[in-house]
């Protein structure tokens, strides 16, 4: 899976770059001239998602002997395609709380364009493979496994895959996604079409403090994955796809000792 996973990314990353260094020589706002690509961006994401969580099983491969496989290239790309998208929103997004120019509306269409399609796939496999249960934070999850456990040092077993405040990370950041998607369309329908500039300013509002936060969100996952120990040992298996087979193993976690399944 390692050579897959670099070659892929290398390929990848040229095509990003050719395409940035493309969007510089744009004199038109796509935002305002092709928002047709992003329907086209989320709808082929949703197609290949949904096509991919319907037949995975049929290309399944099997681990090796002592190891647990834990990703394939496809989750790869899902997950770090995604990552890449929201980064270049970000990064033009910074971009654009100062003197917005055509570059940066650009780029700004561009991540989006990316965030669309990763994130189209991961939709469509997440409520076609039903990952509820394995995503989504219960009740407990929240209070004891996050807030107590955090807050008040109370200790909670997790069982499952992932941490009860990684569900809980998750919601918060599905939730203020949600709100910056909602809030982003409503500026891009005021440049397709006469809206009250009341509605404008509110939602360019909610859209600038949503994304503040979701970037904080982002912040502290990356300072959580690459302080602790046993999650930087987990990040390998991105790029491996597998894990040893004796860190699958349940325990009781902790703050300073997090579930080897973390990631």
């Amino acid at each position: 899976m390692l050579k897959k996973v670099l070659l892929v990314s290398i390929l990848f990353l040229i095509l990003m770059a050719l395409s940035i260094v493309g969007i510089n020589y744009l004199n038109i706002i796509l935002f305002r001239t092709s928002p047709w690509i992003l329907a086209i961006s989320l709808s082929l994401g949703l197609l290949i998602g949904g096509l991919r969580a319907r037949f995975k099983n049929t290309f399944g491969s099997e681990a090796p002997a002592g190891l647990i496989k834990r990703h394939t290239v496809a989750s790869y790309f899902e997950h770090w395609g995604t990552a890449f998208g929201l980064f270049v929103l970000m990064i033009s997004g910074l971009l654009l709380f100062g003197t917005p120019d055509l570059f940066q509306m650009n780029l700004h269409f561009g991540g989006l364009f990316i965030t669309l399609l990763f994130g189209g796939y991961f939709l469509a496999d997440f409520f076609v493979s039903k990952k509820f249960n394995n995503l989504l934070p219960s009740f407990m999850d929240i209070t004891d496994g996050t807030i107590k456990k955090y807050i008040f040092r109370i200790k909670w077993i997790d069982n499952g895959k992932y941490l009860a405040s990684q569900k809980s990370s998750f919601l918060a950041s599905a939730t203020f996604g949600i709100g910056i998607v909602i809030t982003g369309l409503i500026k891009l329908a005021g440049i397709l079409w006469s809206l009250p500039a009341e509605i404008i300013h509110m939602s360019t509002s909610v859209h600038d403090i949503a994304a503040v936060i979701f970037v904080m969100l982002v912040f502290v996952h990356m300072i959580l994955v690459l302080s602790v120990r046993s999650n930087r040992r987990l990040l390998r298996s991105w790029f491996t796809g597998t894990i040893p087979e004796e860190g699958q193993k349940t325990k009781t976690t902790t703050e300073d000792e997090p579930d080897p399944n973390s990631l």
